[in-house]
């Protein structure tokens, strides 16, 4: 780390810009994942600039293939130190199969390609049944937000749903949603541009039980 911080530091007197990142691993949770579980990847890296930052996460498949394309920003003219930064991506429920990933980090045009890693997801022990609708639950994908957000919500009985986000002092922020949805998974787009950066509590409400999940927005 010591010569690294040197030479980025002697670079930089001679006018050699070094301001970018690098993606150094990929782990995914949990460590050995099935069909009921949601998928997560924690991607860890460094980057080369004090004031570098993350300004946008995108995500897509093709067939088993992930691909997560991570922006970096800089606010201005920072310090030439390496410093270690690292995101969870939800992928959210996944069928079971084998599947892997590519991650890139992007910055001024300049892509640095890192092979990800691969996964298995594997059926549930002991469940011989569709789990879509057994619980009320749901997955906010990605997670940190940056832009919007997808919301996978299953939902076990016929019913009104209401999903309200509260801010860490317990304020309601806003309603996402408060309609009769039928028994199955249905799938919200949120569109969270508008919400400041920070910590938030999503509550999903159905037939008197509440499921609370923590969400971050960048």
């Amino acid at each position: 780390m010591g010569k690294r911080l040197l030479l980025a530091s002697v670079l930089t007197l001679y006018g050699i810009n070094l301001f970018g990142q690098s993606i150094n691993g990929v782990s995914v949770l949990p460590q050995n994942p099935t069909s009921s579980d949601e998928v997560m990847l924690d991607i860890s890296g460094d980057r080369w600039s004090s004031d570098m930052y993350i300004s946008s996460i995108t995500v897509s498949q093709n067939f088993n293939t992930w691909n997560v394309d991570i922006e970096f920003m800089t606010q201005g003219i920072g310090l030439p130190v390496v410093l270690p930064f690292d995101t969870i991506i939800s992928l959210g429920m996944m069928d079971i199969g084998y599947y892997d990933c590519q991650v890139n980090g992007i910055f001024d045009g300049s892509v640095q390609d890192f092979d990800g890693t691969s996964w298995a997801v594997l059926e549930p022990v002991g469940v011989n049944h569709p789990i879509a609708a057994e619980e009320l639950k749901f997955i906010c994908s990605p997670n940190p937000i940056v832009s919007d957000a997808s919301l996978n919500i299953s939902v076990p009985t016929n019913g009104k749903v209401t999903m309200k986000i509260y801010d860490v002092i317990g304020q309601e922020i806003a309603t996402v949603i408060d309609k009769t949805l039928s028994v199955g998974v249905h799938q919200i787009k949120y569109l969270a541009a508008h919400l400041p950066a920070g910590r938030y509590y999503f509550h999903l409400t159905a037939d008197g039980k509440t499921v609370v999940k923590s969400v971050l927005k960048r």
